[in-house]
């Protein structure tokens, strides 16, 4: 059985984070790339967003024994397989490692044009992973 105070915990930091990015969603493009506090604070903000929530996928995988992930990319597969994601959303959750994982292995190749299209465009696409593990796990 999954324990929703960490479940609870997990989102709570989430929701934290993504009202840090979203202090700077007045910038245009022009102005985020030349800020590099700006720069910093969403691109650490989204990197921990996405560990947070392979961190409560892991938990719901361990806590149900769904299985055995060999690497984060096989989180939302088993989730996909337990049924807890739906394809799209395993597709979402699936681009967001990616993501972390470029910024966490290969930070000078991080593309400012694509974290500046996230941030502003697909917030949305955290929310939606947010809400499928609140329902599933009864928070």
């Amino acid at each position: 059985m999954v324990k929703r105070e960490i479940v609870t915990q997990k989102v709570e930091n989430i929701k934290a984070r993504l009202k840090k990015i979203r202090l700077f969603s007045d910038l245009t493009l022009e102005q985020f790339l030349e800020d590099g506090i700006a720069q910093d604070v969403v691109v650490f903000n989204l990197f921990l967003i996405v560990q947070n929530l392979i961190d409560i996928g892991n938990h719901i995988i361990s806590d149900n024994s769904l299985g055995e992930p060999s690497s984060y990319s096989d989180i939302p597969i088993i989730l996909k397989r337990a049924k807890i994601l739906s394809e799209n959303e395993m597709q979402i959750f699936k681009s967001m490692i990616q993501f972390r994982n470029i910024i966490a292995h290969e930070y000078g190749k991080i593309d400012l044009h694509i974290v500046y299209d996230i941030f502003k465009n697909k917030l949305a696409d955290i929310e939606l992973i947010v809400s499928k593990f609140i329902e599933y796990c009864g928070i």
